[in-house]
Formats: structure tokens, sequence, C-alpha cells
């Protein structure tokens, strides 16, 4: 038997330009999502808000403690939806900008 997970699972992200936090999200993702998808869509939030913004011509820094979601996401041939979805967002944003991912303690 399955033991049901009672912990929520979280998300965040900042975008900061020129040293002044300019968006704040957190996200409530309940008792279902793991760890690491909860890494993955802190990452397509920021990525989908840059590119729907058309941010152009700029220096993106994406950095996640999450060193098996940053594999994934540079890999770019995971299988779950998520990380692909990520990654192809992550692809239009490199094409208008230089974008890096990082790993943080």
């Amino acid at each position: 038997m399955r033991k049901k997970n009672t912990q929520l699972t979280g998300a965040g992200f900042w975008i900061i330009r020129n040293n002044k936090t300019i968006v704040e999200q957190s996200l409530n993702l309940g008792t279902i999502a793991t760890i690491n998808q909860g890494e993955i869509i802190a990452i397509q939030r920021a990525a989908d808000l840059l590119y729907d913004v058309n941010t152009k011509n700029q220096l993106i820094n994406f950095y996640s403690d999450s060193l098996s979601s940053l594999h994934q996401l540079k890999k770019g041939h995971s299988t779950p939806k998520l990380t692909i979805a990520t990654s192809v967002t992550l692809n239009k944003l490199s094409k208008l900008n230089q974008v890096k991912l990082y790993k943080v303690a």
C-alpha cells in the first residue's frame, strides 16, 4: 500500500533586473507534485513570463538547487511532458536571448 503524502509542495521564482525584484511569485502545488516537479514548474513559469513579454537581447540566468532538474532540462530529451514543455520554452527564449542554467547550493 502506498503511503499518502501529507507534505505540501511549492514552487517560486523571482525575476530580478538591475538588482531590483520586478516579479516574485510563489505557487502551492498541493500534495501530488514532487520537489523535482516544483523546481521545473518554477523555471517554466519564469521562462513563460519572460517569453510572453517579448524579452530580447538579454542575459537570462536561471538558478536552481535541484541538479536533477537542471540535468533533465539541459539534456532536452526527457520524457515527462512538463520537462519537455519547459525545454521547448527555454529553447524559444534562447533564440532571442542568452539563457543559462545554474546549480546553486
